[in-house]
Parts: C-alpha cells; sequence; structure tokens
C-alpha cells in the first residue's frame, strides 16, 4: 500500500509539472511534498488506515493530468520509467524531459509540439511547462551530421 502511495505521488510529480501551472494549483505540490515526508515514516497501520482519504485527495488531480496528457503506457511503467529517468540523471527542473522519452509515455498531442520537433528537444517541467527547447549544441551536431550526409550524397 505505502508503494501504491508512492506510485501516486510519483505519477502527479511528473504529470503536474508537465502540465502549465499544475504545481501551483492550490498547494497540491505542498500537499505531495508533505505526503511524501509522512510515508517515510508511517507505520503500514497508518498507511492502511490514510489511504481512501490519500487517494480520494488525489484523485482530481490524476483525473487532471490524465485529460492534459493521456498516458499511452500505463501509470505503473510510467512511474518505473520516471524513476529510472530520475536516477540517470535525466529529470532536470531547468532543461526539462527528453521530448522521445515523453512520447514513450503520453500522447502529447495537446501540447501542440510540431511532429518535425527532433527527438532530443526537451519539454520545460514547472515554471517552463508548455515550452518546448532544442539546445544549441544539439542544432550544431544536427547541422554537421547534414554536412556530412550532403558531403557524402555528392
Amino acid at each position: 500500500m505505502t508503494q501504491r502511495i508512492a506510485d501516486t505521488l510519483d505519477y502527479l510529480v511528473l504529470g503536474l509539472s508537465l502540465t502549465p501551472g499544475g504545481m501551483t494549483k492550490a498547494g497540491i505540490r505542498q500537499t505531495i511534498m508533505q505526503t511524501y515526508e509522512w510515508l517515510r515514516s508511517a507505520t503500514p497501520e497508518e498507511v492502511q488506515a490514510k489511504e481512501p482519504a490519500l487517494r480520494g485527495l488525489f484523485e482530481r488531480a490524476l483525473v487532471e493530468v490524465d485529460a492534459y496528457l493521456p498516458p499511452v503506457a500505463t501509470r505503473g511503467e510510467i512511474v518505473r520509467h520516471f524513476r529510472e529517468l530520475r536516477q540517470a540523471g535525466e529529470f532536470s527542473w531547468s532543461h526539462g524531459i527528453a521530448l522521445h522519452w515523453l512520447r514513450n509515455q503520453f500522447d502529447l498531442s495537446p501540447l501542440k509540439i510540431p511532429e518535425d520537433m527532433p527527438w532530443h528537444a526537451h519539454v520545460g517541467v514547472g515554471h517552463h511547462a508548455g515550452h518546448v527547447v532544442v539546445e544549441e549544441q544539439d542544432l550544431l551536431k544536427d547541422a554537421f551530421f547534414i554536412l556530412a550526409k550532403s558531403r557524402a550524397a555528392l
């Protein structure tokens, strides 16, 4: 049961961080952080007693996340992949999340990202939510790749 609550919290952190203004709505960020803290020290009995109330508390946010970014994978898979992403150091509040990773987790059509956006573009999170950026160094790599391909074709 503790794991199920932790999974819900991780899913909400990911989903709400991709939603413009998502982590600032009605104190949701503080509630999530306080619940993480509480989970660390709660006994199994306390978790079992509080789990229905927590589920009710977070249900509206889960519905909002799924409406904004419909999942293409299960919540469990998304959470597992998100944890792997964080452990690999590939999740950053300042640089966002790689577009290619997100496309495997969610239907990104609500974000209106052009189809020809490079796979290495990053989607903003937190106060950058709703924006997509392609780093200059990646653009330079693309330019040299295209130059090399062009020369090889001559």
